[in-house]
């Protein structure tokens, strides 16, 4: 439904290929578990500067693969989940991601959303740890499986 509403506040400019809240179709794209599916959704998602990253459960601690496939297409994922994704995120890599829950509603997020795509300045600052580097990690959960 969060989709739903998103798209009523940014119609033209809100493509979802999922299976929930489609609002556009894409040959090359296979079913969630065909051959293939990963390389043509990262290939897709390449073409964006955001991917809607909104988990299917929001337990503590619970981030799937969608997260980093995001980040490692290059765009600025807008996450829908846990609310303590801030810890997983180490250094720098906790201001690349715009977080669903500090906006009061759909319509306050599509006009960020709107403005950082009007605004280079803005949007390239969660893209500031991609130059700058991930930063001090230690205090994220992630320190455990990096540094064991």
């Amino acid at each position: 439904a969060y989709i739903q509403h998103l798209t009523t506040h940014m119609p033209s400019k809100l493509d979802s290929f999922g299976e929930c809240a489609r609002t556009k179709q894409d040959k090359a794209f296979v079913r969630r578990y065909g051959p293939g599916f990963k390389e043509v959704k990262y290939a897709r998602m390449k073409q964006y500067k955001f991917v809607l990253v909104f988990q299917n459960a929001d337990c503590d601690y619970w981030v799937d693969d969608q997260l980093s496939q995001a980040f490692d297409a290059g765009a600025v994922p807008v996450f829908m989940g846990t609310s303590l994704v801030e810890h997983l995120l180490p250094g720098r890599l906790r201001s690349g991601v715009i977080l669903v829950r500090d906006f009061p509603s759909p319509q306050a997020l599509a006009a960020h959303l709107l403005f950082l795509d009007g605004n280079e300045a803005a949007y390239n600052v969660y893209h500031a740890w991609r130059t700058a580097g991930v930063g001090d990690y230690s205090t994220s959960l992630v320190a455990r499986a990096w540094d064991p």
